[in-house]
């Protein structure tokens, strides 16, 4: 009897701890329930606010790599423009620019390489790109649509080859000039006036660096084809009697380019040759 009581109230006994075990483990449940939804929650908070975060650093990190490239596109411009000047208010061909008397005496210094090698060609090539793309900061002379457009002070005038500097690629010799018409145009191409303001000067900084004394004996081809660039003012004498001129007569100018048409056109083929450079890149190498 006394053992059936013991073991009924130890059954009661376990019944209750068991009940309130199980009150215990129904309220874990519910905590841990309640702190798995706050976990959730919380942390797609956090993740909201990393993706913010990622966002915004994202647009930061564009703009400064943004900020490092317009830097460094300016740095490069900047270095590339140093020492450029700006185009004059006055037709580039035909203007004496003063602010090049710098620029002249560094073509010649490298001009008198060429003229010990006797390449009048590849100097003018040479010269003529440095005028045209590293000497202004926009170029003087563009070529665009089959023909070139030359800054006139105020803007571009378009003009084809013939009529800037009567070349033409097919001819190896420079033609006689075939009338008065033809003869009027000749002397009125508007290539000679840069003869006269840039290629005159440079000319006379070679002579005053030693052009003409013995030691260049072998360049008289290299003076001659640079005269003819000139024109009439360094008094080249083509044949007795008859100097070299843009403005002489039909019959005179005919008489010359008899003997000087090849050397003429070779000139004028190396002028175009530096005119039609894109780049900054010299297209010949410096002797």
């Amino acid at each position: 009897m006394n053992t059936e009581t013991e073991t009924a109230a130890l059954l009661r006994e376990i019944r209750s701890d068991l009940k309130h075990l199980r009150d215990e483990v129904r309220g874990l449940v519910s905590r841990v329930h309640r702190w798995d939804t706050t976990y959730r929650v919380e942390v797609r908070e956090l993740v909201s606010r990393l993706d913010t975060w990622e966002t915004t650093y994202r647009a930061l990190d564009k703009k400064t790599q943004n900020d490092v490239r317009r830097k460094q596109y300016a740095d490069k411009r900047r270095h590339r423009e140093e020492g450029l000047m700006s185009l004059p208010t006055r037709h580039v061909l035909s203007f004496r620019n003063r602010l090049l008397v710098p620029k002249i005496a560094e073509w010649a210094k490298v001009g008198m390489g060429f003229a010990r090698r006797d390449q009048p060609g590849l100097f003018v090539t040479w010269v003529v790109h440095q005028w045209n793309n590293r000497t202004y900061l926009k170029k003087p002379v563009t070529f665009s649509s089959s023909s070139f457009r030359v800054w006139n002070g105020q803007c571009r005038s378009a003009i084809g080859t013939r009529d800037l500097m009567h070349f033409s690629e097919r001819k190896m010799s420079m033609p006689p000039l075939r009338g008065p018409d033809e003869h009027d145009d000749f002397s009125k191409r508007p290539w000679w006036e840069w003869g006269r303001s840039v290629m005159y000067p440079l000319y006379e900084e070679m002579q005053r660096r030693g052009l003409d004394e013995p030691r260049y004996r072998d360049s008289v081809r290299f003076r001659r084809c640079l005269q003819l660039l000139i024109g009439c003012f360094n008094m080249f004498e083509v044949i007795p009697g008859v100097y070299w001129d843009f403005q002489e007569s039909l019959i005179n100018i005919n008489l010359m380019l008899r003997k000087v048409g090849t050397d003429f056109q070779y000139m004028l083929r190396a002028v175009h040759k530096g005119l039609r450079v894109t780049g900054s890149d010299s297209p010949v190498n410096i002797p």
